[in-house]
Formats: structure tokens, sequence, C-alpha cells
């Protein structure tokens, strides 16, 4: 991600964090209705408490939630490879079509294996996977 995305997502954080501590009063029940709904529910989902105690950023956290994203598109870019193949494709014809390291691909598409979203066959010479 670059800086500036980088540092909007801090800025963004930082100030959820500042709005939620400005309403220490509000009950946990209206804050898990708000978690409920949206982006913005998702990131206020994703802060802690400590966060909010200290009234700073953790930034393993934003990290964290960074790499998450990347994952997604990433695995969002294979299921379409997969969806636009005609045939089982190899954990070494996705990472040709997608890019990224071997290793990359074969945790992804393991990954979605595991979610449902692909299934694993057998081909002449191995296996291949295909979307659901």
């Amino acid at each position: 991600m670059d800086d500036l995305a980088e540092r909007f997502a801090r800025a963004e954080r930082q100030g959820l964090i500042d709005i939620v501590r400005a309403r220490a009063a509000m009950p946990m029940s209206e804050l898990l209705d708000l978690v409920e709904s949206g982006r913005i529910g998702r990131l206020l989902g994703s802060l802690t408490l400590a966060e909010c105690q200290a009234g700073l950023v953790d930034e393993e956290a934003v990290e964290s939630q960074n790499k998450a994203k990347l994952r997604a598109d990433y695995d969002a870019r294979i299921l379409d490879a997969l969806r636009d193949a005609e045939e089982p494709l190899s954990p070494t014809e996705v990472c040709e079509r997608v890019g990224g390291t071997a290793h990359d691909a074969r945790v992804a598409l393991q990954r979605l294996a595991a979610a449902k979203k692909i299934t694993r066959t057998w081909k002449s010479r191995g296996h291949g996977y295909l979307a659901l």
C-alpha cells in the first residue's frame, strides 16, 4: 500500500478512536448496532479496547487490516481467473495468469477451497482447481 493510502487509513482509524472516546457513556448495545453495517462499521469492529483506552492507533492492527485487504484482492483475482478458464487450472497456471509466487497461489487456492469457493479436481498430470 502506498504511503498516502496508509496515512489516510491511519488517520481514519484515529478519527474513529477519537469519536468513540468522546462518547464513553454510549451503551455497548448501540456500539454493536453500529458495527453491523457498512465500511465504517467494519472499521469500528476492528478497533481494540487497548486502542480506545490509549486513544492511539495500534500500528499492528493497521498493518493486519492492510494485509487482509491485499489477501482478499488476490483471492478475488484468482477466482476471476478460474471463472474465465475453460478447464481446471493448476497452481502454476494460476500463478502465470494472476501473478505472485507459486507459494502465494497455492496458499490462496487452499484458502479458497477451504471456504468452498473453488473445488480441487484431478487432471491427467496432477490436479487443478475450478470455481464453484
